[in-house]
């Protein structure tokens, strides 16, 4: 019997995921972009490119896709 492996990504939004995701600041920026945020009046979906607000998402995101590092008082990484 095989065994199979894997992981979940568990987020609270999608621009989490998208965190998650992400492999660098412009793919960030695409994934942000593509992201449906709203439905017009016929049913169209509205994305954060439509609006414009794709920089404004990237630029408070940005700073996250960098890892956090923590240490211990004794200095090994956390």
């Amino acid at each position: 019997m095989a065994r199979k492996t894997g992981f979940d990504i568990s987020v609270a939004s999608e621009i989490m995921a998208v965190l998650a995701l992400t492999t660098s600041l412009s793919d960030m920026r695409e994934r942000l972009g593509r992201m449906v945020v709203a439905l017009s009046k016929q049913g169209e979906p509205i994305t954060c490119d439509d609006i414009g607000i794709t920089g404004a998402l990237t630029v408070l995101m940005k700073d996250a896709i960098n890892p956090t590092l923590m240490q211990t008082l004794e200095g090994s990484p956390v």
